[in-house]
């Protein structure tokens, strides 16, 4: 442990911070025992890509739900969307889609990610397929010929 004055408090175990506090709160790398676990990961998809499925690792747990927040680079194609693992997803977005500003709720569908890119009728769409021991499996849908990079912020809950 490190012990700043008047400053930050840092844990560590075997040489890794684990917790810092600061002026803002703190910061936890990983999670506690006991408690509910959360975690966050960023990940990317090019909306090129045919439709198949992603893994995303590194959450050292099975997640009991996902929050997500993605975002087409360079468009106004923006998804919020959450799944639990005994549910289907929900999601609300924002596209221009070509035609103007647009904003749309698709709650009960079971995609929990839907980004609609440059024009109607080209999008990408997911759902978790699988909770695995490590993260989770997206499996994605492409519809027409959607392009660019689309950033994903997910917060897995254990």
């Amino acid at each position: 442990a490190k012990f700043i004055k008047d400053g930050a408090v840092e844990l560590y175990h075997n040489n890794v911070k684990k917790l810092e506090t600061t002026a803002a709160g703190g910061t936890l790398t990983g999670y506690w025992t006991g408690a509910t676990k959360v975690f966050h990961v960023n990940a990317t998809r090019n909306m090129t890509t045919a439709s198949g499925t992603q893994a995303i690792t590194g959450v050292g747990f099975t997640p009991l739900a996902v929050v997500v927040n993605a975002v087409v680079e360079g468009s106004h194609a923006i998804s919020w969307g959450s799944q639990a693992a005994a549910n289907k997803g929900t999601n609300a977005d924002y596209s221009t889609g070509g035609s103007g500003a647009n904003l749309y709720t698709s709650s009960g569908n079971s995609y929990c990610i839907n980004l609609v890119a440059q024009s109607a009728g080209n999008s990408q769409k997911a759902v978790v397929s699988s909770w695995d021991s490590d993260g989770a499996t997206l499996t994605w849908t492409k519809a027409g010929s959607p392009t660019g990079t689309a950033y994903l912020r997910l917060l897995f809950i254990g």
